[in-house]
């Protein structure tokens, strides 16, 4: 269940994590697969150290990993001895079972698209099928978005480009991917270096938190100034931690962003990437909330589960089994990451060999989906070639640096960057901080033909000729003229957030009945 309370605790949480795996484990019996109490078990195991991290992680406790992992150890220790008391299982199953009829009755929010009025490539409905063109399966591409998210520093990319390794797509290209970027902790020569080499960069907020909108706008900001990139170009979000709002969706599409790429898809749910004309089509157990993400032409691609030999949903879960990981979770000391990331390389070549795959950008899918060609003409696709760029002239773009960086050095450390150091480190509030005697990339001109230092743009025909027609973006803090970020906040946000978020003012129980079976609830466990 997704459903979230403001207020529990860990123990009540994992009193509703027992009882989901409990009627899992009923319901595997019930359809006649066999699974063992200590299947169960562990599952419930696995359930309580993700409530325990998160709840931690929520409360912005900073604790030793030794107390946290004592306090990890003791709600394990909860949770067994709930499983060893029967009554106190069935007890919960009823209620919680009477809790889901209350909700059955009510109703939850459901997804509808008018197909007959949203017609691609403007607007495209949630689907498990690609409705953009009339491809039999065989000419439908099997496309893989692998992606990366928060720093970019030395260790992370050391990690992906082992990752990329020397690997081509069916036209010979090499693959591409979508880093999405957190700027505290990241060098911005090396997303400049990422963004030349035709990989894409998205936003992932400043510092990684999910709110307000200036995480947003003045992650953007930073991204053009320091790392050089269109804003343009900066056309892709995902949600710090997954945890996002109403509002989040309102500054993205007021900030001309293309897509977001936050919303969970984890079984019957799995789709296409779709337009948000008609609302969000998924995590909708919160009601009120999907039907108020209505932004038309605005893409959401979901982030898909994986399934393991059990049947199992998994998504984000870097501290228990590393199925979904960052770049960083792969060079951690100590651990044996060579066996990792040789198991990673593994099924990254045994996915090329299948037939039809491409490694794709976030952008370059939605790029296909708009103007869809069968798999057999894809090697002749025009966004998916690549062409090295003749420059003529070593400049610092991100391909040819060496001798050219700036080296930042402040009290918190230290980056390097083609677009001269600032006077202070970047924060939030002040995300162009003035100092630097380079210059900025204008909107005439892509990063690659761009030389700051000399100030000029180095393409002189239309083949590589670049326009930024971007929503501009504005200071949101005023403390610097210089800067370009802005406040866009949803003005009528309710501040309500989805089921990976955080805290909403409305009740995901909107029936008084539910209401009062869950203060019973609560009252009688407390009892038992």
């Amino acid at each position: 269940p997704k459903l979230k309370l403001e207020g529990y605790s860990p123990e009540q949480e994992i009193q509703t994590i027992l009882l989901a795996n409990t009627l899992l484990f009923c319901l595997l019996v019930i359809s006649g697969a066999s699974p063992s109490y200590k299947e169960l078990e562990m599952e419930v195991i696995k359930s309580i150290k993700c409530v325990a991290i998160s709840f931690y992680n929520d409360q912005k406790k900073i604790i030793s990993q030794e107390n946290q992992q004592m306090q990890i150890e003791e709600l394990i220790y909860l949770g067994q001895q709930m499983i060893n008391n029967p009554f106190k299982m069935f007890f919960l199953a009823l209620v919680y079972t009477l809790l889901g009829i209350s909700f059955f009755l009510i109703g939850v929010e459901s997804y509808s698209c008018d197909s007959t009025a949203c017609k691609p490539p403007k607007c495209f409905c949630s689907s498990q099928t690609f409705t953009g063109a009339s491809l039999s399966l065989d000419e439908t591409p099997q496309f893989f978005m692998f992606t990366f998210d928060d720093s970019v520093q030395q260790t992370t990319i050391s990690v992906v480009n082992q990752l990329l390794g020397s690997r081509k797509n069916p036209n010979g290209c090499p693959i591409k991917t979508t880093y999405y970027v957190s700027i505290q902790y990241t060098n911005q020569s090396m997303v400049t270096e990422w963004y030349a080499n035709g990989h894409e960069v998205a936003d992932h907020t400043v510092t990684h938190v999910p709110n307000p909108s200036e995480q947003i706008t003045n992650c953007k900001t930073v991204l053009n100034t320091f790392a050089g990139l269109p804003n343009s170009k900066i056309g892709g979000f995902r949600a710090p931690f997954l945890n996002y709002s109403v509002d989040t969706f309102a500054t993205l599409s007021k900030l001309g962003f293309q897509y977001d790429s936050s919303v969970t898809a984890l079984r019957e749910d799995a789709s296409w990437p779709y337009t948000l004309d008609y609302g969000l089509a998924h995590d909708c157990s919160s009601t009120g909330f999907c039907d108020k993400v209505v932004h038309p032409g605005f893409f959401e691609i979901p982030m898909a589960a994986i399934i393991d030999d059990a049947g199992i949903a998994h998504l984000m879960d870097p501290y228990l089994e590393s199925l979904y990981i960052h770049p960083v979770q792969l060079a951690i000391p100590g651990r044996d990451n060579a066996t990792l990331i040789a198991l990673l390389e593994e099924f990254l070549d045994w996915a090329l060999a299948q037939p039809n795959v491409w490694f794709v950008t976030s952008q370059q899918l939605l790029t296909w989906m708009q103007n869809p060609v069968p798999a057999s003409q894809l090697k002749d696709y025009a966004p998916f070639k690549c062409q090295a760029p003749n420059i003529g002239k070593k400049i610092c773009n991100g391909l040819t640096d060496e001798g050219l960086l700036e080296n930042c050095n402040f009290p918190n450390g230290s980056w390097s960057t083609c677009y001269g150091c600032p006077s202070t480190d970047i924060t939030l509030d002040n995300p162009v901080p003035p100092g630097g005697d380079r210059h900025r990339l204008p909107t005439n001109c892509d990063t690659v033909w761009w030389d700051p230092i000399g100030n000029a743009c180095l393409c002189t025909n239309s083949s590589c000729a670049y326009v930024d027609t971007s929503v501009p973006v504005q200071n949101t803090t005023n403390k610097n003229p210089t800067a370009t970020g802005s406040n866009n906040s949803n003005p009528s946000g309710d501040g309500k957030s989805n089921s990976n978020g955080q805290k909403s003012d409305a009740s995901s129980l909107s029936s008084s009945s539910a209401l009062m079976i869950g203060l019973m609830t609560l009252g009688l466990l407390q009892f038992l």
